[in-house]
């Protein structure tokens, strides 16, 4: 008998439950600033990029990227 033979449907949703929860916890603590874009605006970020530019993570999640960005880079950033 396989191990995925002797495992329920619960047991397979509390391991990727698990996984789900490790990924986001390394995210949410290591040391390199992250984030993710979607339509000009932060969906993601953790807490390194927060500290880095002064903001907490509720502040900058939903913000246009744009508002971090210094306003003589800005016509450059909206090229990239």
């Amino acid at each position: 008998m396989s191990i995925p033979e002797v495992m329920d449907r619960q047991d397979i949703g509390d391991i990727l439950g698990d996984r789900d929860e490790l990924h986001r916890l390394l995210l949410e603590q290591m040391q390199d600033g992250l984030y993710m874009v979607e339509q000009s605006r932060f969906i993601f970020v953790n807490q390194a990029l927060a500290d880095m530019l002064g903001y907490t993570v509720a502040e900058l999640t939903g913000r246009p990227i744009l508002d971090v960005v210094a306003p003589e880079y800005r016509d450059m950033a909206r090229e990239i």
